[in-house]
């Protein structure tokens, strides 16, 4: 089965979105019935090397500018050429695309040479265009484009009911709009034993938090949770995998509640390496504002790798309280982030071990592996 996939996002980026569109091309070019052209801009660093052979080739973008309009508009001339290209002169099965605001040329030619088109959408593109531009209009536009995209697609996947809802909400979306989570792979050495190094941490217990930096991903309360805790004589550490644009401001937090001491902040790690770090942990932070629409793949990711989660209240993670495998709050307060880790940290030393195996079993319940979503993305 020939099939494009076209995305917009650097798939070496540490976010959200780039981790997911990573992940969808690893498991599309590693299904065994799958012929793989990759269309992605220029990555900031290396792809890796799995995705690199496993694609049938990787045709590139100019590197992208992050909350760039001149980007966004100068790629469409060479995003029309290089799939146009393949479109008239190889016979493609299906061309796939994560939406974004600026999705334009696939949709217009898959119309144009008849190619089943399908389309991913992981969250409210309509808030995200809020939050980096403020052009007028900018959101009407975004969807117009959203709309444009899911009246072409013959199948539209939504990562969860929010993100479901506010597609099902726009005008002459179409009313059948299917629910696919994100995949969850941890590495079969994990899967099996567990932690698979020790922790040399000094600390009684060791929270982490993996992902981008940025306000949404509400670590401001995490830190002055772990700040008031070791004021209570709580041993709490604090473990810090990713980077981003708040960083900087993160690392001043970090210092002005004094627990530099306590906090590593190991920045840009090798996808296939983050779960030992999570592995190493004692519980997992997955909070995001609960106005932001989205399924936070870490979340699974972490209950995967057998560590307890606390996370933001939604429908979609009643499991967690029901199978007491985490921590959920209402709202990103100190108080409730700090009440939350403390659950964790004061369970029994002599029961930690069987509810870590029992998070990980939850993990896999709850989820599906990226091999399994991507069946389901190429099912006729």
């Amino acid at each position: 089965m020939d099939v494009v996939f076209v995305t917009l996002v650097d798939l070496t980026g540490t976010s959200g979105q780039n981790v997911y569109s990573r992940n969808v091309a690893s498991a599309l070019a590693g299904h065994k019935n799958v012929s793989l052209t990759l269309i992605c801009p220029d990555p900031k660093r290396k792809l890796p090397n799995e995705l690199n052979l496993a694609c049938e080739r990787v045709i590139t973008l100019p590197e992208k500018s992050s909350r760039s309009l001149l980007w966004h508009t100068s790629i469409q001339k060479e995003l029309y050429y290089q799939l146009n290209s393949i479109l008239c002169s190889e016979d493609t099965d299906l061309l796939l695309s994560t939406l974004r605001p600026s999705l334009l040329v696939p949709p217009y030619l898959a119309r144009r040479h008849h190619v089943r088109y399908r389309i991913l959408i992981e969250g409210n593109i309509s808030n995200e265009v809020d939050t980096i531009s403020s052009l007028p209009f900018a959101s009407m536009v975004s969807d117009l484009v959203s709309i444009w995209n899911i009246r072409t697609a013959e199948r539209c996947y939504a990562v969860n009911r929010d993100v479901k809802e506010w597609v099902s909400s726009l005008p002459f979306s179409k009313p059948q709009i299917e629910i696919l989570p994100h995949g969850v792979d941890v590495p079969e050495l994990l899967r099996q034993s567990g932690q698979s190094i020790e922790s040399t941490s000094e600390h009684a217990f060791i929270l982490c938090y993996v992902g981008s930096f940025k306000d949404y991903h509400c670590l401001l309360p995490l830190i002055q949770a772990i700040s008031r805790l070791r004021e209570d004589n709580y041993d709490v550490g604090l473990s810090l995998v990713g980077t981003g644009p708040e960083l900087n401001s993160i690392r001043k937090t970090v210092e002005q509640h004094g627990i530099s001491s306590a906090t590593t902040f190991h920045g840009f790690v090798d996808p296939s390496k983050v779960p030992e770090y999570i592995c190493l942990a004692d519980a997992s932070y997955g909070v995001i504002d609960p106005e932001r629409t989205g399924s936070p793949m870490k979340v699974y990711e972490y209950l995967a790798n057998g560590t307890p989660v606390i996370a933001t209240a939604d429908d979609e993670f009643d499991f967690i309280k029901s199978e007491k495998v985490g921590v959920l709050i209402e709202e990103p307060t100190t108080e409730a982030v700090a009440g939350a880790i403390k659950a964790i940290y004061n369970i029994p030393e002599s029961k930690r071990s069987e509810i870590y195996d029992r998070v990980r079993s939850v993990g896999y319940k709850h989820g599906h592996t990226w091999a399994e979503f991507a069946n389901r993305v190429i099912t006729e």
